[in-house]
C-alpha cells in the first residue's frame, strides 16, 4: 500500500467537511478518503476502570452504565453502553 498526498495547492485538510485529503491505493487502485473521525477510536471499559474525576474535558466510553440520561454522574454495574466526560469532579455521560 502506498500514501498520495495531494499537491500543495489543496489544502490537507477540507474546512467543509473535516475530511483529510488523503488517497490510499491499494493493489486494486481503489481510492478511499480517510476521515478524522474515522481515527477517533476510544477503547470501552468498565464504570470501575476510569481514572479519577479531576482531569477536566477527559473523555471515555463504558459498557456498564445503569443510566443513559445526558450529563447524570455516571454510576456502574448496568448494561448501557455510554461516552463520557470528565468535568473535573465527576464523570458525567455524554
Amino acid at each position: 500500500m502506498k500514501v498520495q498526498l495531494p499537491p500543495q495547492d489543496i489544502p490537507l485538510v477540507d474546512p467543509n467537511t473535516g475530511r483529510v485529503n488523503v488517497d490510499w491505493y491499494d493493489a486494486l487502485k481503489k481510492i478511499e478518503t480517510l476521515s478524522l473521525l474515522d481515527m477517533a477510536l476510544i477503547p470501552a471499559k468498565t464504570v470501575a476502570q476510569l481514572p479519577a474525576a479531576g482531569n477536566r474535558s477527559a473523555v471515555s466510553f463504558v459498557t456498564d452504565a445503569t443510566v443513559t440520561t445526558f450529563a447524570s454522574i455516571v454510576a456502574g454495574g448496568g448494561a448501557n453502553k455510554v461516552p463520557v466526560y470528565d468535568d473535573g469532579t465527576n464523570w458525567r455521560i455524554g
